[in-house]
């Protein structure tokens, strides 16, 4: 499954696991120990790995146009256009890196959302009182977004 998500074929029994593929094994190692089916692990990974893909194919094709094409148009030599290209890369990685875990946490915050706002009327109808447990549950949900900030 993890081989998948990542993009490349299912691991023959000779293959080596990458440094990478090892960090998502706790994820997964968690979520079978409480209890969680491999289906949907492996929806999970699919829909990470798929998601993925296509903002490092977006990101591939923007650096292409935007740099590459624009250092090369520019008259640089091939050593140049390495040398800027890479100076260029180590300064915008991490703040990519943080764009797309920015967006993730914006992304759980509105579906975490939803989700409660699906959930709560059933719990507060169980527990007799309608708008309790929603703002408890609401409460929650700010103080986590706060504790990311």
């Amino acid at each position: 499954m993890v081989r998948e998500a990542f993009g490349f074929a299912e691991p023959g029994p000779e293959d080596h696991v990458h440094h990478n593929e090892l960090k998502v094994v706790p994820a997964i190692q968690l979520q079978l120990s409480e209890g969680f089916r491999p289906v949907v692990i492996g929806r999970w990974l699919r829909v990470c790995g798929d998601s993925l893909r296509r903002i490092t194919e977006t990101e591939t094709a923007g650096w292409h146009s935007e740099v590459m094409m624009a250092l090369l148009a520019s008259g640089m030599t091939e050593v140049e256009v390495l040398a800027a290209q890479a100076d260029l890369g180590s300064r915008m990685a991490p703040l990519r890196e943080q764009a797309v875990l920015a967006t993730y946490h914006g992304q759980q915050e509105h579906a975490w959302s939803q989700g409660l706002v699906e959930t709560a009327p059933l719990v507060d109808i169980r527990n007799g009182s309608p708008w309790c447990c929603w703002s408890a549950l609401r409460q929650m949900t700010e103080q986590a977004s706060i504790a990311r900030a």
